[in-house]
């Protein structure tokens, strides 16, 4: 899967609301254009951890697209292997999104019979969830291959 949006690092300490403005700013900037330029449908949009470190991480909000010939220079593009993931969905407010990835990566993963692929783990927003309240639920897809 090839994605396209908006990649930014973000420190552990303060990531929610970090993490919280790059989506304003994706939804309110980058989506729109890509929208404009055809790049994207628009319909489903992407939060992709791109990469964990010691101090924090790389996030990018995006879209799929089908290849990267129509994105611009200076939009963040990310490939995501095809891969087995174990997949969750979480229902409540985005903003307990934090808890709900804890869970998965601290409880989870340590007593299945899976392990981190470390590749891109990403959420998925379809039509159930809604930007402008936070509520309706979204997926979250962790790589994983096994123990």
């Amino acid at each position: 899967m090839h994605f396209a949006g908006l990649r930014q690092h973000h420190a552990f300490d303060g990531l929610a609301q970090t993490v919280a403005a790059q989506w304003r700013l994706f939804n309110q900037d980058m989506r729109p254009r890509m929208l404009a330029m055809g790049v994207s449908d628009g319909a489903v949009s992407y939060g992709l951890v791109c990469g964990v470190g010691p101090l924090g991480l790389e996030y990018m909000c995006g879209q799929q697209v089908p290849n990267f010939d129509a994105v611009p220079s200076g939009v963040g593009r990310l490939i995501a292997p095809a891969h087995k993931y174990a997949v969750f969905h979480h229902s409540g407010h985005v903003a307990q999104i934090g808890q709900t990835w804890q869970a998965i990566m601290n409880d989870w993963l340590v007593q299945s019979a899976w392990r981190s692929a470390h590749l891109p783990d990403f959420e998925r927003y379809d039509q159930r969830y809604s930007a402008s309240t936070g509520e309706g639920g979204f997926d979250i897809y962790v790589s994983v291959i096994a123990a």
